[in-house]
């Protein structure tokens, strides 16, 4: 009987090889450290962004006020995929979420490019999902009023979160991407947990 035995260099380099590949992907520490898109990074202040104009979209929700605008100069391009729509929403005049708008046919592009960007994202099926809001204003604006419930992928950070939402919008088909940071959200959350107290308080004392 003839034994094979393996060749201890061949070995080193099949492992080195499948190294290289299993970290081909990028990770969430990538997408925390980009901390935006493109040039636009979270915590910006409105005043450095040139050419951005609002675009009427304001939204008020417990003393807390977010204004959302756009760059008329941006390119709606990813690579050769063509996106429908990118906007930034500031709250206190500092970059707090950008979204990503683009036909359903190119979700599947998309979603590889950000997966190789930031790593496999994880699904969910909640129609609950704290981004279907932004989902909702983002696209219903370009496509009207969603016909079923929103399902998508989400990268999560320990400071950037990007969530994927798509859905059929009436005789359309469209998705969203869309990247918050979650230490402005945190922000956000304590000064609207602020506000409901003081309100309970004036309720309490309307008693």
């Amino acid at each position: 009987m003839t034994i094979i035995r393996p060749i201890p260099g061949i070995i080193i380099l099949i492992v080195f090889l499948l190294s290289q590949s299993a970290t081909a992907q990028g990770t969430s520490g990538t997408l925390d450290a980009k901390n935006g898109f493109r040039d636009a990074k979270f915590g910006m202040p409105l005043s450095a962004f040139k050419g951005i104009v609002p675009t009427g979209s304001i939204s008020v929700s417990n003393g807390v006020k977010t204004v959302e605008y756009k760059r008329p100069s941006d390119v709606l391009r990813i690579g050769d995929i063509k996106l429908v729509s990118i906007s930034y929403t500031f709250y206190n005049d500092k970059l707090y979420y950008i979204s990503i708008g683009a036909a359903e046919e190119d979700r599947a592009q998309l979603q590889y490019t950000f997966t190789q960007a930031y790593g496999k994202p994880r699904q969910f099926l909640r129609a609950d999902n704290p981004d279907l809001y932004d989902y909702t204003t983002s696209l219903s604006k370009y496509y009207g009023k969603p016909v079923a419930k929103p399902k998508g992928y989400v990268w999560d950070g320990s400071k950037v979160k990007l969530t994927m939402l798509f859905d059929n919008f009436l005789d359309k088909k469209a998705c969203s991407f869309i990247m918050r940071s979650k230490l402005i959200g945190r922000e956000i959350s304590q000064r609207e947990a602020e506000e409901e107290r003081r309100l309970s308080k004036k309720r309490a004392a309307d008693i």
